[in-house]
């Protein structure tokens, strides 16, 4: 009976928070990320977008149809960029310290994916290097 019980409520919180996510249209992202897209991201074709209601967070997701992926906070601005199938995060989006420091440590590699809070940035080159900075752009370590 114990079983049961955490079963439905496990399954009632996935289909509650599922709940959280619907589609929407490219028009309906905030105005800083639609302006993000068409200029880091001009000739990628949209799959989708969702915006996602979570109880701490509002979030609005873009996946292209070649398998990148945006994320972006409540106002617009970007918090995740992830390039898929060998695609690389526009240098535009890269902070010049951090793209510097790739290019000098890293000179055959590219940026698959960025991340970035108030703290941190966090770098995903090929390989699968991560490589974390400070909110300034200085080194902190790497994550293997």
């Amino acid at each position: 009976m114990k079983r049961i019980v955490i079963l439905l409520a496990t399954l009632a919180l996935a289909l509650s928070a599922s709940a959280n996510e619907r589609p929407i249209t490219f028009e309906k992202l905030p105005a800083k990320a639609r302006s993000f897209i068409t200029q880091h991201f001009p000739n990628h074709t949209l799959s989708y977008a969702k915006f996602d209601n979570d109880i701490t967070d509002h979030t609005y997701d873009v996946i292209f149809t070649d398998g990148t992926k945006i994320e972006f906070g409540r106002r617009g601005e970007w918090r995740k960029v992830e390039c898929r199938r060998g695609g690389a995060v526009p240098a535009g989006v890269i902070p010049e310290s951090i793209r510097d420091y790739v290019e000098a440590n890293f000179p055959n590699a590219v940026v698959t994916e960025i991340e970035h809070s108030t703290r941190h940035y966090e770098v995903r080159i090929t390989g699968g290097l991560e490589l974390v900075f400070d909110s300034a752009g200085r080194i902190r370590h790497y994550d293997d």
